[in-house]
């Protein structure tokens, strides 16, 4: 048996700097309710959305609150396509089948992009 032999380590303070983030932009914001079904009802969401660079796929959220700011339901979708800097995407995140009462309770929505 030969002795273990040491491996220098490098202690240097370099860190691995990470990409930045891309940034979204959505505009073009709307909202529509679709016709209620055996007590559950439809809500669709549709938009904008650009970002400022080249992205594989963008994630959707579409959150629903109600008048006192409480959560009350996500409901999302992803867009697959490659997308290219600049360049304005339409969206719609469909909200099906809504569980009963959440339409009625439904007062603002809130769109996240990642």
């Amino acid at each position: 048996n030969s002795p273990a032999t040491q491996v220098p380590v490098n202690t240097s303070s370099s860190e691995v700097k990470e990409e930045p983030k891309p940034k979204f932009v959505v505009t073009n914001l709307k909202s529509y309710p679709s016709q209620w079904s055996e007590g559950y009802s439809t809500r669709d969401f549709v938009g904008t959305v650009q970002v400022d660079r080249s992205v594989d796929y963008i994630s959707l959220e579409a959150d629903l609150y109600d008048k006192k700011g409480v959560f009350l339901y996500r409901c999302d979708k992803q867009i697959h396509d490659g997308i290219a800097p600049k360049i304005k995407i339409n969206f719609s995140i469909s909200c099906p089948n809504l569980p009963p009462g959440i339409e009625q309770r439904y007062h603002r929505f809130k769109i996240n992009v990642f």
